[in-house]
């Protein structure tokens, strides 16, 4: 257990970056010091709403505003239980408004001496094991660090909209100066398994308006040669049935638990033909040579990080030229904090760009918001999923053509919807 002085002592070395300043006292929506509100619990609660029950976080604070993050999964509710008494004690007291406290600092308060700056030496800064070369096995999509990561990404973002409801303004508008209303969007389609299917629903899209579509490959190097033709087949038949207006991106999703440089490269190449706008996660989220290769050998635009958590693993990516758009998750990547200093990272990289992967649409577009559109150009939409997540919500989130206007309520947009959803 740690104490507070230690944790305040570790928070206060973690913020110098100038992108997360300190909140003054007196600055304008700033409530004066006799009126701080205090952080007086953090839990996990669970709500039903109109079609499943879900985790959500929630911090509270004894002016009775709450911070609120959800719905939860990929094992982070249990990862909190863990970690409930250990996080309650470095928040009890604390000013949510403090900006000291975000996940780096929370993880090192919980973690003292495992330098998340390891992963940039491919090294896993909870268990010390070399992960570069590796896959994560058993088609394991998170690392067990990650989770851990993950939970801590949840507590940032739960502090994050506390903080915008406690000064009555979106995240966006806190967390940078573009305060952008309209967001261009492009579409999560799917896999293409079926390509009759496929070229219809493609079809349909774009006669919709939806021009900016992304498809999943779903065969990888043990497929062999017969999976890459699959693949190439589909590239081909949604070019032919779209033609030369449509931008078509593909993610190997499938690939993330295999490493196949010499299979991705003879894909690579023989898509760039057809004119991909990119190529996501060609190959392993640890397999740094595998990306350095394709990169190299192809030349095609290379999409990936959502699987790469702090900025300590998209870092060699950079550094070795690797990677053209860095899609670090919010929701998984450390918070919106760490977000920011991935931000604040790529601008180091000219012409690489952010677009972050939308685990949650809600802390997504307010990242995206807060950039200028020339680092953040864009939104990942995925409408199954988003409707399913904003179901408990007072309304949920549609573009329409291709843009999406950004929500005004406080905090991180929509809040649960009370009327509708019963806590458990």
């Amino acid at each position: 257990m740690f104490s507070r002085r230690d944790f305040i002592k570790t928070a206060s070395g973690a913020m110098a970056a100038a992108f997360l300043p300190h909140r003054v006292r007196g600055e304008e929506g700033y409530p004066p010091a006799t009126t701080a509100p205090k952080i007086t619990k953090i839990e996990i609660v669970k709500y039903q709403g109109p079609t499943k029950t879900a985790a959500h976080l929630e911090i509270v604070t004894d002016a009775g505003a709450m911070g609120r993050f959800g719905p939860l999964g990929w094992g982070i509710p249990e990862q909190f239980q863990q970690m409930s008494a250990s996080l309650g004690e470095l928040l009890a007291g604390k000013d949510p408004l403090d900006r000291k406290l975000e996940f780096e600092a929370f993880w090192d308060a919980l973690h003292p001496g495992n330098m998340l700056a390891a992963y940039a030496d491919g090294i896993d800064p909870l268990t010390g094991q070399k992960v570069w070369g590796t896959t994560r096995g058993d088609r394991r999509r998170h690392t067990e660090t990650g989770v851990v990561i993950m939970t801590l990404s949840a507590v940032d973002n739960a502090l994050w909209d506390l903080r915008g409801k406690l000064l009555n303004k979106p995240v966006h508008r806190l967390i940078g100066r573009a305060n952008r209303q309209r967001i261009s969007v492009y579409t999560r389609v799917g896999e293409g398994r079926n390509l009759e299917e496929a070229r219809k629903r493609a079809r349909d899209l774009y006669d919709r308006g939806h021009k900016h579509q992304k498809w999943y490959f779903v065969y990888g190097p043990s497929d062999g040669r017969k999976g890459l033709g699959a693949n190439l087949e589909l590239v081909r038949v949604l070019r032919e049935e779209l033609g030369p207006d449509a931008v078509l991106m593909f993610d190997n999703h499938s690939m993330r638990y295999e490493i196949g440089a010499s299979w991705v490269v003879s894909l690579a190449k023989q898509m760039l033909p057809y004119k991909p706008f990119w190529l996501e996660e060609p190959t392993a989220p640890e397999d740094i040579e595998g990306y350095v290769r394709i990169k190299g050998e192809t030349g095609i635009t290379l999409a990936g990080g959502e699987h790469h958590y702090t900025r300590w693993q998209i870092k060699p990516l950079l550094d070795r030229k690797s990677l053209d758009w860095v899609q670090s998750d919010p929701d998984w990547c450390g918070g919106i904090s760490e977000w920011l200093r991935v931000c604040a990272m790529v601008r180091q990289y000219p012409g690489v760009l952010v677009v972050p992967h939308s685990d949650h649409i809600l802390t997504n577009c307010q990242c995206v918001a807060s950039q200028p559109e020339s680092l953040c150009p864009m939104l990942e939409y995925n409408e199954g999923q988003t409707r399913s997540k904003l179901s408990f919500r007072t309304r949920s989130l549609h573009p329409e053509a291709e843009v999406l206007t950004m929500p005004d309520e406080t905090g991180l947009g929509p809040d649960i919807d009370f009327a509708r959803c019963k806590r458990l």
